[in-house]
């Protein structure tokens, strides 16, 4: 607000009396603009969505995975198949982190529908997220890993593997559980149920 506005919105009074109230105006003025622009400086999080998954198996009959609205985990063998292990791939693209950012810190966050006793471990991957089916390979290094899968959101810290702004590759293996578990996919109808990458960073 200009000092002329300031000025219309006091009737003619003394002119210190005047001072007094255009400064009680000016300074709520300025703190109501800081209280706005405070939360904007303060907050260095992004939220990534993915940009391509799909669902690593060797087995022919589950068609092409990259436009499924769930992804699905299951160690070898799966509900009896001996060839039926399953990876959820999930790539993202990080572009938004400043140049100068610094203790960055990132969370994978895939969404389950019910709980399970089973262990998923989160990886570095080399596949291929857009591919209808890619064969399960070799995986790369363990980042983290969740005892038991929680019903909502299930987090992964992966802060070893996304060190800045690039292209990310992660895969999710299960085990302790002979059957498979379903993840809610970048293609799933419900935005909000879509996987994630939570990012911090100083």
């Amino acid at each position: 607000m200009t000092s002329r506005g300031l000025h219309r919105l006091i009737p003619h009074r003394g002119g210190r009396r005047k001072a007094v109230m255009l400064g009680v105006i000016g300074t709520t003025v300025v703190l109501g603009l800081g209280a706005t622009m405070v939360p904007l400086l303060a907050d260095d999080d992004l939220s990534i969505a993915v940009v391509a998954d799909t669902t690593a198996t060797a087995v022919p009959q589950d068609g092409d995975n990259s436009v499924k609205t769930t992804l699905a985990t299951c160690p070898a063998p799966c509900d009896g198949n001996p060839r039926g292990a399953r990876e959820a791939v999930l790539t993202f693209l990080v572009t938004s982190l400043p140049a100068n950012a610094v203790n960055v810190r990132a969370t994978l966050r895939v969404h389950a529908w019910q709980k399970f006793q089973a262990t998923v471990t989160a990886h570095e991957s080399r596949l291929d997220a857009r591919a209808a089916r890619p064969v399960p390979a070799p995986l790369g290094a363990a980042l983290d890993t969740v005892s038991g899968v929680a019903k909502g959101f299930n987090e992964w810290d992966v802060s070893g593997l996304v060190t800045g702004n690039g292209i990310w590759t992660l895969s999710l293996a299960q085990a302790g559980l002979d059957s498979r578990i379903y993840w809610a996919s970048g293609e799933n109808r419900n935005a909000d149920l879509r996987p994630r990458l939570a990012i911090s960073y100083d």
